[in-house]
């Protein structure tokens, strides 16, 4: 019906329908304007405030990991990473014709061979972190950050490092640690170097564990492998009793009514077995009757992750990707792969040397002990550590929790310290007392000493920093021993004088090794690049015999790099050599100078790291910064979606 009414109603119906056309196009709008601004403002955050990045490589290790395998070490239970980078050609992202097969453990050295048809064993990827943008637009960086900048050679690529050296001043490395003085305006100071220090929250970051008693594997125990942890003096009126079994560690000391100048303390001596020694022990038929209790060698610079187990593509997958048949998985190489002469340990780089030990010894060492106390009256706790033969001893009274720091030389005190008064010590007051249980932990790290307990960092009175420049000549920054004195051979102790105490645990860690990497050389500290060189480093073998094999062992083949590990084994491991051989005189130094705006930074993991040091300008520009390092945003794991949580947190 054409009634007005109904016309009516038509004419309303089509104004409605222009009207929600015209809202529909207004939501679109809204939503397309709201996708533009967001993106706008993702842009803005991206650009100036902060970016998510992935770390590639393992430069930064153990800090920051790049592609990598997770492993647990089937002797002792202890979790590590083995670097995977190599895997990945970094330019083009495609496949390399290496893969990871294995990896050392830094605790007990055994080779742990992964099986790459299992899901846990495949390669992980690196850490997804937070980056500030913002961090530096208003101040410097700082020694110690970790900047993220563009690479100078190419500014296409961005790094990500520690900052070591800033502005106006020159570096120097030497024997592992970082030195400044001034440089300003094209001259350099008069001023002596002076060691850069970490603070403790950076020393506890970069520290790198080399012995848990919780990590005892039980085939050593079984094989006769000795206790790393023996009583010095040998024959004491207090004696130690240790618990070494297969599931167990654990150390105790009666010394009720011992004075401190009798007390025997609990040392530590680095040792491990070798590779030929672990697979004859997991054999069953390993003989190590001639392993001496107090035998050890020096804690070196042995990084995990560098010492991956590597192998050619093709010796464990086929052409079109698939695992080969004839690979046998968790085997040792020369059993698992197709063509079992074609494997090695390290990146396999040119100018890399891995073994299943380090290459540099490493003097700066931190210690923890948890510990039970049973002592009445007058309780006396004794923490050592030992360095180029000086002796850094705290002295905790168990009565009033008081701490002082002692330094001893040849059997007697010494005053190195850099801002202590001649006729005093360092002292500062803990919560430690006659009776109960602590978690107690030291450290020597830049020529400076750190006391906590139970997690908290103890004040001193006076800084505890030492210059022991004041004392030794150039010569003797060496690992000392003697017969009646262990020293550097069994560099971390612990004693109890008037009580009884437990020993429950313990851990120790060596500090980060920064090698003095000549551009173009091999990554160490020992020059031995040419004939003249290689001489040098085998006449430091003072037993003729060893030397004559070594020099046999070059003339018939031996690289430089298998002559330089043969001479670090034997010194290292021999203490009685440590005193007339010349080869810790061979360590190379290497200084830097940083103009206004100039910046170097190095990796954590120095014995893998392209940094300034190997850099035609040694330094990034002011404008190539482009941020501060700011969280672990997603440590991955083997398992997709889950992250690791643990390492999860603020980068420090």
């Amino acid at each position: 019906m054409n009634s007005p009414s109904a016309t009516k109603k038509v004419e309303p119906t089509k104004k409605d329908n222009h009207g929600s056309q015209k809202e529909s196009v207004g939501r679109y709008r809204e939503l397309l304007e709201s996708f533009i601004v967001a993106l706008v403002l993702a842009f803005f955050f991206k650009s100036f405030v902060a970016e998510v990045f992935v770390i590639p490589t393992g430069s930064m290790a153990p800090t920051l990991l790049g592609a990598h395998k997770d492993i647990r070490c089937s002797e002792c239970g202890s979790q590590y990473q083995a670097g995977a980078s190599l895997e990945t050609d970094q330019n083009t992202g495609g496949q390399t014709d290496t893969i990871v097969i294995g990896g050392i453990c830094p605790l007990c050295r055994t080779q742990n061979n992964l099986d790459l048809r299992q899901s846990a064993d495949k390669t992980v990827m690196g850490d997804r972190i937070v980056v500030g943008k913002f961090n530096y637009i208003f101040s410097d960086p700082q020694r110690w950050d970790v900047i993220v900048f563009k690479y100078p050679q190419d500014a296409r690529i961005n790094y990500i490092k520690r900052l070591i050296g800033c502005p106006n001043e020159q570096i120097l490395i030497q024997h592992g640690d970082i030195y400044t003085r001034p440089y300003i305006d094209g001259t350099l100071s008069n001023e002596p170097y002076k060691i850069a220090r970490k603070p403790a929250s950076k020393v506890e970051t970069l520290q790198q564990c080399v012995f848990d008693s919780e990590h005892i594997p039980a085939d050593l125990v079984k094989a006769g492998w000795p206790n790393n942890w023996q009583a010095w003096p040998k024959e004491s009126s207090a004696k130690w009793s240790t618990k070494y079994e297969e599931k167990a560690w654990e150390a105790s000391v009666d010394a009720e009514g011992i004075p401190v100048e009798n007390v025997s303390l609990l040392r530590y001596y680095h040792r491990f077995p070798s590779p030929e020694e672990w697979r004859e022990i997991q054999k069953g038929t390993a003989k190590l009757q001639s392993v001496a209790p107090y035998d050890s060698t020096l804690i070196t610079d042995f990084a995990s992750y560098n010492a991956m187990v590597i192998a050619p593509r093709d010796s464990v997958y086929t052409q079109n990707n698939s695992i080969s048949p004839k690979y046998k998985g968790g085997l040792y190489p020369d059993e698992a792969l197709v063509d079992p002469s074609r494997y090695s340990i390290g990146h396999g780089g040119t100018r890399s040397i891995e073994s299943e030990d380090g290459n540099h010894w490493v003097g700066d060492l931190l210690a923890e002990f948890e510990v039970e106390i049973k002592a009445a009256d007058q309780g006396v706790l004794i923490l050592e550590l030992v360095e180029k033969g000086i002796r850094f001893q705290c002295r905790i009274n168990t009565v009033d929790g008081s701490a002082t720091w002692q330094l001893i030389k040849n059997r007697a005190p010494i005053s190195i310290w850099e801002d202590v008064p001649a006729d005093q010590a360092p002292q500062g007051k803990t919560a430690i007392r006659s009776n109960g249980q602590y978690r107690i932990k030291i450290a020597n790290v830049d020529s400076q000493l750190f006391l906590w307990v139970n997690g908290s960092l103890v004040e001193f009175s006076h800084p505890t920093t030492f210059d022991d420049e004041k004392l030794l000549t150039r010569e003797e920054h060496r690992p000392f021993w003697t017969p009646n004195e262990p020293l550097d051979a069994a560099p971390v102790g612990i004693g109890f004088a008037q009580g009884k105490l437990i020993v429950k645990k313990t851990k120790v860690w060596r500090d980060v090794y920064y090698i003095a990497h000549a551009m173009g050389k091999h990554l160490t500290d020992y020059p031995m690049d040419d004939d003249q060189e290689q001489a040098n480093l085998i006449a430091s073998v003072v037993d003729p015999d060893v030397r004559r094999l070594i020099e046999q062992a070059r003339r018939t083949g031996a690289t430089q790099e298998q002559s330089l590990l043969a001479v670090l084994k034997t010194v290292y491991a021999s203490p009685p050599m440590w005193e007339k051989t010349g080869l810790f005189n061979l360590r190379r130094i290497r200084s830097y100078t940083l103009d206004q705006d100039q910046f170097f930074p190095l990796g954590d993991n120095s014995a893998a790291s392209a940094d300034a040091r190997s850099w035609y300008t040694h330094h990034v520009p002011r404008e190539l910064l482009m941020g501060k390092a700011l969280v672990l945003l997603w440590p991955h794991s083997a398992y997709m979606f889950v992250p690791k949580f643990g390492r999860m947190g603020l980068i420090r």
